[in-house]
């Protein structure tokens, strides 16, 4: 697919590289560019500190204050059709632009209301409202798209996010080791893992990303599971596979995701999945995890024991590398290049 002749224009807006050194939105958009390419990427100031980013030669830097340039949209010069797909929530004012956006989950609807929420969320309703085109990452996203925008004329496509060939079975002795993946605020329900891992004393906890552990983290950790937790601040592609490799599984107790890449990860490398049966978890996942409430403890123990019985345990591995290779980030791209096509076709008649 790469290095073909794309008969569109094709603009891509790389702000996110500089609002985020990491993510699951920087990563979804390194793979889009990963297999297609674009006649213009605009950059701005400190891309590189992502870890996902990579220069290109269609690239056009903009040296700018970022807090300022991620609430401006774009005015480009161009005289014929294009389309125009913002790395997050903005459009381009030119009126030959055909402006898609990529809603990833609702959050901040859903659990933020401070002042960062509230700009993120006036932001994210001007670009849908001067899009052509939306593409959701899940049904349930789409669903609250709906929701949220039930007023929305223009198309919607779901493109599942998909899954890097970087995760596999190495085949390598397991240990009791639990990782608990990313952020850990309110609805990620952190302190109900640790509630959790207090009732299996032979397991340790690793926590992988999500920033720096607080100190009121530290002190619950202290008190839930001492001397029996690791943090990573960051790990490679090729150091997380071995983790996933090495856990007996992976406690995802999140109560909503607009998708869910660890799910995938985790799975592609034997590793199964303890996770909510709640948003989208359940839709990516589908018979392959371990399904919690997130919310009573003794049901979700009883669950968690399940584990133990290898004749379950080795039937969700199995099933979990079934699910696993339906996703992939060239069929996230080849999919997202052929609704650029539909839609750019259905915008000239």
């Amino acid at each position: 697919m790469k290095n073909q002749v794309i008969p569109i224009k094709i603009i891509y807006d790389d702000i996110i590289y500089s609002l985020q050194k990491s993510g699951g939105i920087s990563l979804y958009w390194s793979q889009l560019e990963k297999y297609k390419e674009q006649d213009i990427k605009l950059v701005y100031k400190d891309c590189e500190k992502n870890i996902f980013y990579q220069e290109s030669l269609s690239s056009k830097k903009i040296n700018s204050i970022i807090f300022l340039e991620r609430f401006k949209n774009i005015s480009l010069d161009i005289k014929s059709p294009f389309i125009f797909h913002s790395s997050y929530y903005r459009y381009c004012k030119n009126k030959n632009a055909i402006n898609i956006t990529t809603v990833h989950d609702f959050i901040y609807e859903y659990f933020r209301s401070d002042l960062k929420s509230i700009l993120h969320k006036i932001q994210k309703r001007n670009a849908i409202k001067n899009s052509y085109a939306i593409i959701c990452n899940s049904n349930n996203t789409k669903k609250d798209f709906l929701k949220f925008f039930p007023d929305f004329k223009g198309k919607i496509k779901v493109i599942y996010s998909g899954l890097s060939d970087d995760y596999y079975n190495m085949n390598i002795p397991r240990k009791n080791n639990v990782i608990f993946m990313g952020p850990r605020e309110g609805y990620k329900n952190f302190n109900y893992a640790l509630k959790l891992m207090e009732n299996f004393p032979e397991l340790k906890l690793q926590i992988i990303s999500g920033g720096l552990l607080k100190k009121n983290e530290y002190m619950i950790l202290e008190n839930t599971i001492p001397n029996r937790y690791e943090y990573y601040s960051s790990l490679s592609n090729m150091e997380l596979n071995k983790f996933y490799n090495e856990a007996k599984f992976l406690l995802y107790t999140s109560l909503y995701e607009g998708f869910g890449v660890p799910v995938l990860e985790a799975q592609a490398t034997g590793c199964p999945v303890v996770c909510c049966n709640v948003s989208a978890l359940s839709e990516v996942a589908g018979e392959s995890a371990f399904y919690i409430s997130g919310k009573s403890i003794e049901e979700d123990l009883k669950v968690i024991s399940m584990l133990e019985n290898k004749e379950v345990y080795d039937i969700k591995i199995k099933k979990g590398f079934e699910n696993s290779k339906k996703f992939s980030w060239k069929k996230c791209a080849e999919e997202t290049y052929n609704f650029y096509m539909e839609v750019y076709d259905s915008n000239q008649t």
